[in-house]
């Protein structure tokens, strides 16, 4: 009973982590049809890759409308980021939660870097 209760929790909560507006579509559709903490899983696996992609457009993107200084400044930010970003993800690991472990590193991956890409978005605009 307690497994079938912490699965309908996890599932509000990343229903609710979905409903943010920057999050894919995709990711949204995805979650909509799981069924498992595995399929929530899978979702959160492409939806990982689809905001790294996304915050690597947004970087190149604006490391296009800088110069010099500027350019460096962000290069160092973006540097000491990535590092802080994995590290406080990490940090949600835990090898005896098996799979629910694995979703909540993602989420917080999935977080953080959409945040990110939101960030960079901005300054292009």
């Amino acid at each position: 009973m307690d497994g079938l209760f912490l699965i309908l929790v996890m599932l509000m909560a990343t229903e609710i982590h979905a409903d943010q507006t920057n999050l894919s579509h995709a990711y949204k559709n995805c979650l909509d049809r799981i069924n498992s903490t595995t399929e929530m899983l899978a979702c959160s696996v492409t939806e990982r890759k689809f905001q790294d992609s996304r915050l690597n457009q947004a970087y190149q993107k604006v490391l296009k409308t800088l110069v010099n200084e500027q350019k460096k400044q962000l290069q160092a930010v973006q540097r000491l980021w990535i590092p802080y970003r994995d590290a406080n993800c990490t940090f949600y690991s835990d090898n005896d939660r098996g799979t629910v472990s694995s979703l909540n590193i993602n989420v917080c991956f999935i977080e953080m870097t959409a945040q990110r890409a939101v960030e960079l978005e901005r300054l292009t605009k």
